[in-house]
């Protein structure tokens, strides 16, 4: 009876410009951005995005993340959403709890603004609770060794297929699609649920909080960003899903496959249906 009561809550904001508006403007009051003004050090903030529904998922993000860094001292973790308990305790994990409209769709861009505002290191690691860092992440990103603002790496799925990690949204006369590894695009497109980016880069270009889960806010800042700076790729690190996801996931739905292989193949990678899952993982 409450989920039906609550997508009818949805629907009646969805067509009410001026009860959208009340509904943002409570859950903001409930949860406000505090800004962190020292300056800022060398090392990463990992900003982990949590709706609170899998304590499992948020274990591994945090185990892997663990992981990675130990023997560090210079990160944190910060965990940003509906923590009613604490999965993982460490020195390093900070939990900020969110308090949220529940018939809303999750607002991910104001948690992750908040989680940036809030870090204390000079590289932010943003990313949902279903992700974790594959073995090596950090030895790649020292090996990596260039200037970027937004960086993206290889992203895979639990089951070890490629997934929307260094991809193009936009490009004239195919839309969106995996671009090979090699290849670097105007029209890049990067992943909200992954991405690495420089603190201060960050603040002065945050996501947009007039959008929700769901409603392109990845994309928006995508194309927002990109006509500011080149987005790079590394690819001597890894991050995986720590979830399943269908075959039928995008980049592998017949629209994604079949705008893919005209890609490569415009681009001289000689890509069909028959090596398409292969291919791109290599490529």
């Amino acid at each position: 009876m409450m989920k039906i009561i609550e997508k009818c809550c949805r629907k009646i904001v969805d067509h009410s410009y001026l009860l959208r508006r009340y509904v943002d403007v409570l859950e903001r009051s409930w949860n406000p951005i505090v800004r962190n003004v020292d300056n800022l050090k060398e090392g990463y903030s990992i900003i982990i995005v949590t709706d609170g529904k899998s304590e499992e998922q948020l274990k591994r993000s945090l185990y892997s993340t663990l992981e990675i860094f130990s023997g560090k001292d210079n990160y944190e973790v910060i965990v940003i959403g509906q923590n009613d308990k604490l999965p993982v305790v460490d020195k390093h994990i900070s939990y900020i709890p969110y308090r949220s409209v529940s018939f809303m769709p999750g607002w991910i861009t104001l948690k992750k603004n908040i989680g940036a505002f809030l870090a204390k290191y000079d590289t932010l690691v943003v990313m949902h609770d279903y992700i974790a860092l594959c073995k090596g992440w950090l030895d790649g990103y020292m090996a990596y060794n260039r200037n970027y603002d937004v960086c993206t790496n290889r992203i895979i799925f639990l089951d070890g297929r490629r997934a929307r990690d260094w991809t193009v949204y936009d490009y004239p006369g195919i839309g969106a699609a995996l671009l090979p590894y090699s290849c670097f695009s105007e029209y890049i497109y990067i992943s909200g649920a992954y991405f690495v980016v420089k603190t201060q880069f960050y603040r002065e270009n945050p996501l947009d909080e007039r959008r929700r889960w769901g409603e392109a806010e990845d994309v928006e800042w995508s194309v927002r960003i990109r006509k500011k700076t080149q987005i790079m790729l590394n690819k001597n690190s890894c991050c995986q899903f720590v979830k399943s996801k269908p075959q039928t996931e995008a980049p592998y739905i017949d629209s994604w496959i079949d705008r893919s292989i005209r890609l490569y193949n415009s681009l001289g990678f000689p890509l069909s249906k028959d090596n398409y899952e292969t291919y791109v993982k290599e490529h």
